[in-house]
């Protein structure tokens, strides 16, 4: 009678769950441009549409859930906000800190939401994610500067 064998193959944890959908934006004052990659990295659509909450609405309440990256500015704080709450999870990229996108020779919209999407779905820490100021925080901060901007004021003389 055979002895049960042993497992010669270590196993291998599993990395984590791959998201279905990924999509980059580089945001624009007036337009933003977005680029969406399939599960396996394959581009499934790129466009364009306005930089407004009713825009960005109407183009995401029909996305099923997915991870969306774009550029920390102006606009991220209220669109991230917007997306979450649509049910997506949003990356907000530090660019400052990805050189790839930011020194770029080949620098256009459509090129830079496309890496945006290819870092987010390979691996969202590339992209040094930050973390917007709460709006109670971003209260307490502009308290915080105006005083400090009297004090500065009265003490000129």
């Amino acid at each position: 009678m055979k002895k049960p064998g042993q497992h010669l193959i270590a196993e291998v944890p599993r990395r984590q769950a791959k998201v279905e959908m990924t999509i980059g934006i580089d945001l624009g004052d007036v337009w933003s441009h977005y680029c969406t990659l399939n599960q396996d990295g394959g581009v499934v659509d790129r466009g364009r549409f306005r930089t407004t909450p009713k825009a960005i609405e109407k183009w995401f309440t029909d996305v099923a859930p997915a991870r969306v990256a774009m550029e920390a500015g102006t606009h991220s704080i209220w669109i991230s906000a917007q997306l979450q709450e649509l049910g997506h999870e949003v990356i907000v990229a530090n660019v400052r800190e990805l050189r790839a996108i930011s020194h770029s020779d080949r620098k256009s919209d459509q090129v830079d939401a496309e890496k945006l999407a290819r870092y987010a779905r390979l691996d969202p820490n590339i992209l040094r994610p930050i973390a917007h100021r709460t709006v109670q925080q971003q209260e307490a901060l502009t308290l915080v500067r105006a005083r400090a901007l009297l004090v500065r004021l009265r003490t000129l003389r």
